[in-house]
This record gives C-alpha cells, structure tokens and sequence, in this order.
C-alpha cells in the first residue's frame, strides 16, 4: 500500500517546477534585467548612483602625512580643496570615464611602458 502511495505521489522536483511555471514570465525577466544590472553596475566599477545618493553626506579627506615636511608646507598647507569634505564629480565616478576623459579632454603625460 505505500509502494504505491510513493508511486502515485509527485516528485518534490515535479511539484517544485509546477510551482515555478506559475510565476508569469515577465517577473523572471524582471529579476533577470535587475540581476543583470548589479553585475555591470559591480563589473564596470561605475559607482555614480553612490556618489549621488552620499553626495549630502560628504567625507573628509583623511591625509597620512608628517606636519614637518616641506611638502606639507609647500601644497597641503596652501590648498584648501584638502582642507574640506570631498565629493567625487561625475567623470571621476568610473575608472574608465576617468581614462576616457583624460584621453580626449586632458593632456595625458607621454610614457612609455615596458615590462
């Protein structure tokens, strides 16, 4: 008599697989588009949407420096952009915008590498 309950009753994959079919389509597509969407955003490095939701609360900029230097005298001392909160801009939001900025819009220095 169990035999054939056992024979009768569904597998939990066949039971788990109905269940999955009831779910309409479009919300797989939905979580597929979001998914999709974390790994680029992730991938590319491109953390713009951070930078303008924490663009109210702005960081300081911590320096590791001795008070001493003459280099401390020379730049931190006179620039006062060191001296206040830091937000990134927009072009610095991604490691490859900053590349392609400098490429087409700055000077970049002209080096050579070699391994």
């Amino acid at each position: 008599m169990e035999e054939e309950d056992l024979i009768l009753s569904p597998s939990p994959y066949d039971l788990l697989f109905q269940a999955l079919t009831l779910i309409p389509i479009r919300h797989y597509l939905i979580a597929l588009f979001v998914l999709c969407t974390i790994f680029f955003y992730n991938f590319v490095e491109f953390h713009f949407l951070g930078d303008a939701i924490l663009r109210y609360f702005r960081c300081r900029v911590n320096l590791i420096y001795n008070p001493d230097s003459p280099l401390y005298h020379g730049v931190v001392s006179r620039c006062q952009i060191l001296h206040g909160r830091y937000v990134a801009t927009p072009w610095l939001a991604s490691p490859h915008i900053q590349t392609c900025f400098l490429n087409f819009h700055g000077l970049p220095p002209v080096f050579t590498y070699t391994r």
